[in-house]
């Protein structure tokens, strides 16, 4: 999820597709919802989902949209989530991006990595790690 469809989330995208090794398409069925929905295809056989964004445009989406996310794994890549109740109440396995002790979540010069987006360094951890994709997320993010 992005919450508009910028270079910063083209290469978002890319970099998901890279990770995963799949390919993605915009699920039209958000289109009037002000947020970009991109679905893997084939659809991802390990049941996660991936959302980026502002903390409170990631929370009003899970709230939103909650009876509409149908994967039991939620990857949020956001910061100032870990005293959020929102996630702790959530009825999946949540996993956050990395959180420094102010609850922010550190971003790294993206072009000094490859990127054209500026990574966080749990995605730079998901990056370079090994294994299938959900151990790789339990490496590289906090669940929670």
């Amino acid at each position: 999820m992005c919450g508009s469809l910028t270079e910063d989330c083209k290469a978002r995208i890319e970099y998901i597709s890279e990770v995963t090794g799949l390919y993605f398409i915009e699920d039209v069925s958000f289109t009037n919802s002000g947020y970009k929905v991109f679905n893997s295809i084939p659809l991802l056989e390990s049941n996660i989902i991936v959302i980026v964004g502002h903390n409170f445009r990631v929370l009003a989406f899970l709230k939103e949209f909650k009876d509409d996310i149908y994967e039991s794994n939620v990857v949020l890549v956001s910061c100032y989530l870990k005293k959020m109740r929102d996630l702790i109440e959530y009825d999946k396995n949540v996993y956050i991006s990395h959180q420094t002790v102010t609850n922010s979540t550190e971003t790294l010069v993206g072009t000094d990595y490859g990127f054209d987006f500026n990574p966080t360094c749990s995605e730079l951890d998901l990056y370079n790690s090994k294994g299938d994709l959900l151990q790789r997320i339990e490496f590289s993010f906090e669940k929670r």
